[in-house]
């Protein structure tokens, strides 16, 4: 009984989550609606940084600049990644440490991204050793998009994606779309799951009673 209570918790916190990560796809507008926002932002460079008031939301497109900090392997932004799968034929990358500091942006002037942003895919991936770890990130010269607020010191940066405006304005409508399938599927999944617990949970109560 114990045992398939357990389980009943388990599943019901699995499809607690799925059901809420539906959800909060659901809320996402439509590709059209989601891109439009993104456009709306204005696309700030170094000549005009000082004209900004802070707190403003804004994209940089910009060039990393050439003197920009050595991370690893001619990486100044380095994420690291091991392959989860037991097979040879899939692959199941997760990230094991992200380096995001400080960065230069040549963009008609520098514009200086402040650390700790989120890697919205990278320019750059090797394989390394042992077999299953890889490592990836950006190098000096890659074009990349900055999204995130003025301050004073540089871009509060929440975003670092590589390639241009056009290219990042194309991976929202990716990503929205992507969401608009998968947000009733997890819905549906998740609560699925937790119809399944509650099924478990009066199944265990019922073997008490019959005791």
């Amino acid at each position: 009984m114990r045992f398939e209570f357990l389980v009943a918790a388990v599943v019901a916190v699995a499809g607690a989550g799925l059901l809420a990560a539906g959800v909060a796809s659901l809320r996402v507008g439509t590709p059209d609606d989601e891109v439009a926002k993104v456009k709306a932002l204005p696309v700030a460079d170094g000549a005009r940084w000082a004209t900004l008031a802070p707190g403003t939301e804004v994209l940089v497109e910009g060039i990393i600049a050439p003197d920009a900090p050595v991370l690893v392997n001619e990486l100044v932004v380095v994420r690291r990644e091991r392959d989860r799968s037991q097979t040879l034929d899939r692959h199941d990358w997760v990230s094991v440490e992200t380096l995001t500091p400080a960065l230069s942006l040549e963009a008609n002037g520098r514009v200086v991204l402040r650390d700790g942003y989120a890697l919205r895919g990278t320019c750059t991936e090797w394989q390394g050793a042992p077999e299953r770890e890889r490592v990836a990130g950006y190098r000096r010269g890659d074009r990349v998009v900055a999204g995130g607020r003025v301050t004073p010191t540089g871009l509060a940066a929440d975003f670092l994606f590589c390639g241009d405006v056009a290219g990042w304005y194309a991976r929202v409508r990716e990503d929205t779309e992507a969401a608009t399938v998968l947000g009733p599927l997890f819905s549906l999944v998740g609560a699925g799951l937790l119809g399944a617990a509650c099924a478990l949970v009066w199944r265990g109560r019922r073997k008490r009673g019959a005791r």
